[in-house]
């Protein structure tokens, strides 16, 4: 069953209502925490039971093929100039990617709170709007840039990962390796149940996670994506969303969004 709307809002409300029955799964992302956060519901994480996370979309910060910007350097170097100087494109203020970028400039010495930031409703809008020069640069998820860099119309300036990733990403330089020490804010992909299933009933589920992720099918699959496979189950799931919970209430937070 596919319930849209609300950034995963009413999935996550419908889950809940389903409490505590096993047979009702969330295919859950990182905007769980963001809308929380930002007061658009007063549900969140910890009003489901934490299955597994499988996979994370790492954020891009992608700019034209002709830009004058060729590096992070570059970009920084403008922007401590002026704050204001350049204008990022992204599909949602206070989501993973806007964090993601956020604290990429805080670590670099540029205060988030002065860039200058357009919403679009598509990536796709704004991967089209940075083409035409309307704007400087989009961040979004490698998913989302990976066409058009593939096409030679724009260029991936730097992902925001712990190390580089692999397969056709690899010539894609990190934050860290530009000197900027951020990691981004994981846009994880994970599996929830609903609150108060039995211990017995959560096991079924991550043993049923864990052989897929560790099936061969699961592994071409993924290695025709750009997701980066980051498989984790219960307790490490647990613990997992407790740090990124943190680590995105500290960037909004300094981007004054936390209600």
């Amino acid at each position: 069953m596919n319930k849209a709307g609300g950034n995963q809002s009413l999935a996550l409300v419908y889950v809940t209502q389903k409490a505590p029955d096993p047979h009702y799964l969330m295919f859950a992302t990182a905007t769980v925490f963001t809308n929380q956060l930002a007061g658009l519901t007063t549900l969140g994480y910890t009003d489901l039971t934490p299955i597994a996370v499988l996979v994370v979309d790492h954020s891009v910060i992608t700019v034209s093929a002709d830009s004058p910007i060729k590096s992070m350097r570059d970009m920084v170097e403008r922007l401590k100039t002026d704050p204001e100087a350049l204008a990022f494109g992204m599909v949602a203020r206070g989501g993973p990617n806007h964090l993601a970028l956020s604290q990429a400039m805080r670590s670099a010495g540029v205060d988030p709170k002065k860039l200058k930031t357009v919403v679009f409703k598509t990536n796709g809008e704004s991967m089209t709007a940075v083409m035409g020069g309307h704007i400087h640069a989009v961040v979004s998820s490698v998913s989302a840039a990976l066409p058009q860099a593939q096409a030679g119309n724009t260029r991936m300036l730097a992902v925001a990962a712990a190390k580089r990733m692999s397969g056709a990403q690899s010539n894609i330089p990190t934050m860290r390796e530009q000197g900027i020490d951020a990691t981004g804010i994981s846009n994880w992909r994970a599996i929830l149940a609903t609150k108060g299933v039995s211990p017995a009933q959560a096991a079924f589920w991550e043993e049923a996670m864990a052989r897929m992720a560790a099936s061969e099918e699961w592994a071409r699959a993924i290695a025709a994506t750009t997701f980066t496979r980051n498989f984790l189950r219960g307790r490490d799931f647990a613990k997992y969303l407790d740090e990124e919970f943190a680590a995105a209430r500290a960037v909004m937070a300094d981007l004054g969004l936390v209600k």
